[in-house]
């Protein structure tokens, strides 16, 4: 499933941050947390991250762009954007710049970890065919 996978939260809500964070927890992930890019980019630089759930808007740093320089530095390293609207041109935007999946919050905790068991699978095979 998806336990041992290394993954980092990043929200500006403290609230959602301590559910996802017990929710991985107890799934069996490390789960690292971050409240805004900086600190993102900070967790990034030192671990080896697998899975990003990164909000859309962060109190210093649009999502969206964080999501390049992610991608930029960290290509392997998948990324689900959650955000507390939907907005069709985000979404496409969004997956385009090469998000790998849109989560609408509030999450749906079974929902999420039937993403979260897509996400470790094709990063998983994404890794292979690069090898």
């Amino acid at each position: 499933m998806i336990g041992g996978s290394k993954l980092l939260l990043v929200d500006d809500n403290a609230q959602i941050i301590e559910i996802l964070s017990e929710f991985f927890t107890l799934n069996g992930c490390e789960v690292h947390t971050a409240y805004t890019g900086k600190e993102a980019l900070e967790v990034l630089a030192k671990e080896d991250i697998e899975v990003v759930i990164l909000d859309v808007k962060l109190p210093d740093v649009n999502g969206v762009n964080l999501l390049d320089t992610i991608k930029e530095n960290r290509p392997t390293t998948s990324v689900i954007m959650a955000t507390g609207y939907y907005d069709p041109k985000f979404v496409v935007d969004a997956m385009k710049k090469g998000a790998s999946d849109f989560l609408l919050k509030p999450f749906e905790l079974d929902k999420l970890m039937l993403i979260m068991m897509r996400v470790l699978r094709e990063r998983k095979l994404l890794i292979e065919k690069e090898a």
